[in-house]
């Protein structure tokens, strides 16, 4: 859905969606309860997201962000959700969501470490630095 929406693929986004909600509505078991729980919500806000229809997305993304684990995927492609509610919110000009939001993905910035890290350092020695420093 992700990729459909970002290059405004609008009849596969509304196939998907129409399966997504065909399963949330008359499937069966695990599969009825991530597409009503996660997977609807999600594709409903990202193909909101790629119509400009910023407040529609942070509406359908928001709530469900939290939990889109269940649902699989790569880390990245979660962070994508976290970087699509960003957007919708600057565009939406929710300044606190968009805070929130940064304060969140940059907490969890890595640290560098220096080429001398791999001999060991002692406690609290050395060239340890945020990554977002540099």
């Amino acid at each position: 859905m992700m990729s459909f929406a970002a290059t405004r693929r609008a009849a596969d986004c509304d196939r998907i969606l129409e399966e997504l909600r065909t399963t949330a509505a008359c499937g069966t078991g695990d599969n009825q309860a991530m597409a009503l729980d996660i997977g609807l919500p999600l594709a409903e806000g990202m193909a909101a997201y790629a119509q400009g229809r910023s407040a529609q997305a942070i509406d359908r993304i928001d709530p469900v962000r939290d939990i889109a684990h269940r649902f699989g995927g790569s880390h990245a492609q979660r962070d994508l959700l976290t970087l699509t509610l960003i957007a919708a919110a600057i565009r939406a000009g929710d300044a606190s969501l968009v805070l929130a939001g940064g304060i969140e993905s940059m907490s969890q910035a890595g640290f560098v470490l220096s080429h001398r890290a791999r001999w060991g350092y002692k406690m609290l020695i050395g060239d340890n630095r945020e990554h977002l420093q540099d």
